[in-house]
């Protein structure tokens, strides 16, 4: 039962389901899920439009989201069906922008962003707090039980963070079980150098031919690594391919601040 109810099937919606076609709706639904959270497909992908210049918070948490396997197939199963929920509804930003994604997939052209920023605010943001609103509306809360906020403060010697240690905060906030965790590092500001050290030390672990496909603890896998360019006070994110776990696709909202930088 605990599994189906990860699944988005309800218990009260297991004891309704009377008759051979009700429960044909309910075994398809969970085939259907099952089917995408063991896709090797990637999700067809596209740029945002960010022009302010100012919402690169809500791209990049957006773009975490929909390149995450759990919670896309999730959204679409269960928030999608839902009715509106009202002016500046975040499930309803989340909706729009989720249908102008897949036809600007389509047609190679920018998403608007203007949905997510009626819903979540006009200006800068931090790419937490951005992942938190989801816990604040109840059409959302399926999917906002999935995730783990795990605040990750500097290590006490150099700027060297390992998984173990990562995989440590989470246990210590009791979180193991949840089918998504978002670590927020809440670094100082470091050297390139120290960042190249942090970040040689997160890199996904060498996978044995017959080994687990894990990066952190016994189970959980990085889908997404959301970066903060601090000159120019600019978010870009790094998502993982679902076809090709070696190859992660950069995002970046304005261009321009990095030029050079290679697609995927």
């Amino acid at each position: 039962m605990a599994k189906l109810e990860l699944l988005g099937i309800e218990k009260e919606q297991l004891l309704t389901a009377e008759g051979t076609e009700a429960l044909a709706n309910v075994r398809s639904t969970v085939e259907n899920l099952s089917q995408e959270l063991n896709r090797s497909t990637s999700y067809n992908h596209s740029d945002f439009q960010n022009p302010e210049k100012s919402s690169c918070w809500l791209s990049t948490f957006f773009q975490s989201l929909w390149h995450a396997r759990v919670f896309h197939a999730l959204f679409d199963c269960i928030v999608r069906p839902l009715p509106s929920q009202g002016k500046d509804s975040a499930a309803d930003a989340l909706r729009e922008t989720w249908e102008l994604y897949e036809r600007s997939a389509d047609s190679d052209q920018a998403v608007p962003v203007q949905a997510l920023v009626a819903a979540w605010g006009d200006g800068y943001g931090d790419c937490a707090e951005a992942f938190a609103k989801l816990q604040g509306e109840l059409a959302l809360k399926p999917l906002a039980d999935l995730f783990a906020m795990v605040p990750i403060l500097p290590p006490d010697s150099g700027f060297t963070l390992t998984s173990t240690e990562l995989w440590q905060s989470v246990l210590q906030m009791g979180v193991s079980q949840a089918p998504l965790i978002a670590l927020d590092l809440m670094l100082p500001s470091m050297p390139s150098s120290s960042i190249l050290t942090l970040a040689l030390g997160l890199m996904p672990r060498h996978r044995e031919p017959d080994g687990m496909d894990v990066d952190l603890g016994d189970s959980h896998r990085l889908v997404a690594v959301i970066c903060y360019m601090e000159t120019f006070e600019h978010y870009v994110v790094f998502c993982r391919r679902q076809s090709n776990e070696h190859c992660w696709l950069f995002f970046n909202d304005l261009p321009g601040l990095a030029q050079g930088m290679r697609r995927q």
